[in-house]
């Protein structure tokens, strides 16, 4: 009703064998668990959406995950979610071009690509750091949401709270607007700015 996706972080068979249980839309797999192909193999055969973390990962384990993931399963709904695994992320930490490089080497097997973004929360990067993930061809932003973050906590930091998650949430809705779409055709607004076209005759 909320329009809400709710997904579930596992960690190992066990917590899978808990989440199963549970009527959520996908799963998150962190960049701790990259090795365990087995048990990514496992959460990925579930038909939902997973989400693989690749911050800390090494081309060669991303390459040999998803040759081994395709080679057991047709289709798999994969998103890989990169972001540095500090926090708080220094925001000159951060690389937008590798977002970019995932989506080009990894596209062709129907994987998509999100950016975890951990940057401290009151910094004008931190709501700066999503739009241009999204420009750059992200399809999912991670970032951490809390309800009052005097009540402290581990993530309190490089959270946001309700009214910087929202106002987070317009500026990405507009910016996927204005990424728009590739389309030369002659809509009414070109054609009235073409009658001030000049010319030049000799």
């Amino acid at each position: 009703e909320s329009g809400l996706y709710v997904f579930v972080d596992v960690y190992g068979h066990d917590s899978f064998s808990m989440a199963k249980k549970m009527d959520v839309d996908g799963y998150k797999i962190h960049s701790e668990d990259l090795l365990n192909t087995d048990f990514i193999l496992e959460v990925c055969r579930s038909n939902k959406i997973v989400m693989i973390g690749v911050g800390a990962a090494k081309r060669i384990e991303i390459n040999e995950l998803i040759r081994y993931i395709n080679d057991n399963i047709s289709h798999p709904k994969i998103i890989f979610m990169t972001g540095v695994q500090t926090f708080p992320t220094p925001v000159e930490a951060h690389s937008i071009k590798e977002v970019i490089d995932l989506i080009d080497k990894y596209s062709k097997y129907g994987v998509k690509v999100g950016f975890s973004d951990h940057v401290e929360g009151d910094q004008e990067e931190a709501h700066i750091l999503p739009l241009m993930a999204l420009s750059g061809g992200a399809s999912v932003i991670e970032k951490h949401f809390i309800l009052d973050k005097s009540i402290g906590g581990p993530d309190a930091h490089f959270s946001l709270d309700e009214k910087e998650f929202a106002e987070m949430v317009k500026a990405v809705r507009i910016t996927e607007q204005m990424m728009g779409k590739v389309d030369y055709e002659m809509t009414e607004k070109k054609k009235k700015s073409r009658q001030f076209s000049r010319s030049l005759f000799i």
